[in-house]
């Protein structure tokens, strides 16, 4: 599924080592049988996203500030899904408004998502913004990372 993914690049080795090392606290084990939940695999795809931008120790960070015990996702501050569809639709409605990302695009952007939302504090609503703006920023990264190998690979690129 997450090789689906635009600019996915997913191998097996490295989703195990992520889920059985890196991330283990936040995926826990398969809630699904032997498989993992649709939470569970949305946290490995804001994985994958935060990865090209940030270390482990970093992304971990960001996993805390909004996510908790992963066999009781109702303590969450928002649910994986929840907040990977939030960057996911912020990003695109971003890149349909302009070409040049700035801080302020991104931050108005967020800031009238988080009006729209009902149920956080304003506590939550603050690491919830923290971690849209890296995701999207990661997002990005990765476009940018994405265009430029277009460029180093074949030399294409232009219109």
């Amino acid at each position: 599924l997450g090789n689906q993914l635009e600019s996915a690049d997913y191998s097996e080795p490295a989703l195990k080592n992520w889920v059985k090392r890196e991330i283990k606290e936040y995926i826990g084990a398969p809630q699904v049988g032997r498989k993992y939940s649709i939470q569970q695999v949305a946290l490995l795809f804001i994985v994958k996203d935060l990865k090209v931008l940030l270390d482990f120790e970093a992304i971990r960070k960001i996993l805390g500030s909004i996510f908790n015990n992963p066999v009781e996702r109702e303590d969450d501050i928002i649910s994986p899904l929840h907040f990977y569809n939030a960057y996911s639709c912020l990003y695109e409605q971003l890149v349909n408004q302009t070409e040049l990302l700035s801080e302020e695009n991104i931050k108005e952007e967020i800031q009238q998502y988080l009006q729209k939302e009902e149920g956080f504090t304003e506590e939550d609503k603050g690491k919830i913004f923290a971690a849209l703006m890296v995701a999207i920023l990661a997002v990005r990264t990765n476009f940018l990372k994405a265009w430029a190998k277009r460029y180093v690979m074949d030399g294409k690129g232009k219109e």
